[in-house]
Order: structure tokens, then sequence, then C-alpha cells
């Protein structure tokens, strides 16, 4: 649900900040003289595709809690940032609010299907 500042503004809900790590495996194919080689290749040449993917998880690894001045002062510190690669154009549009009312009406409690 895209989030509305002025039902925030109306919303006793926090807002958190959270932070995970997302991996992947990736698998080459690489002709060298050598294993140590082929690692060093991998390390210093960014100029050639993998020929597999694999989502491996998104592990959770920190959260807080925050006012939507740091939100915003986040926001400005990703946009500057020239190694992040973020949505911090959206504003306030980037939020998820979690809609707890959807969420009661299709809980197994309800007698509605989930």
């Amino acid at each position: 649900m895209l989030y509305n500042f002025l039902e925030h503004l109306k919303s006793n809900m926090p807002l958190y900040e959270i932070d995970t790590i997302i991996t992947y495996r990736l698998k080459y194919a690489i002709e060298a003289n050598e294993l140590s080689d082929a690692f060093d290749e991998i390390k210093s040449n960014i100029g050639f595709d993998e020929i597999s993917q694999r989502f491996l998880g998104e592990q959770i690894t920190g959260g807080r809690e925050i006012t939507i001045d740091e939100f915003h002062s986040l926001l400005g510190r990703l946009k500057n940032d020239p190694a992040e690669l973020s949505s911090a154009h959206m504003g306030v549009l980037g939020i998820h609010k979690i809609n707890y009312e959807k969420s009661e009406k299709n809980s197994p409690e309800s007698g509605e299907s989930v």
C-alpha cells in the first residue's frame, strides 16, 4: 500500500527503518591456468556475466524506530551517496504501511478465507 503522508499525521503508528541483506549465489564458467587465477579474475573483473544466479534469502540485520524528520534526513543522505541505489526521489511514497484492517478481515478468526 502506498504511503499517504496525511494518513501518517492522523496515525499514531510508529515508523521503522529496517536493514536487510539479500544473498545470491552466482555461478561463473572461467577458463584459466589455475583455480586461483579464476578466483582473482572474479575479484578484479566485473566485465563478464555469470551463467547462473540463485536467490538464497533475505536476512534482517537491524531496525529502529525513527521520526518522520529522521526519515527525511535519511532520504537526503541516501540521495547524496553515489554508492546507494535508492528510491529517495519517492519521498514519503517509499514508506510501506501495514494495512491491519485487511489483515484482521482475512485472519482465520474472522471466518473469512485468507
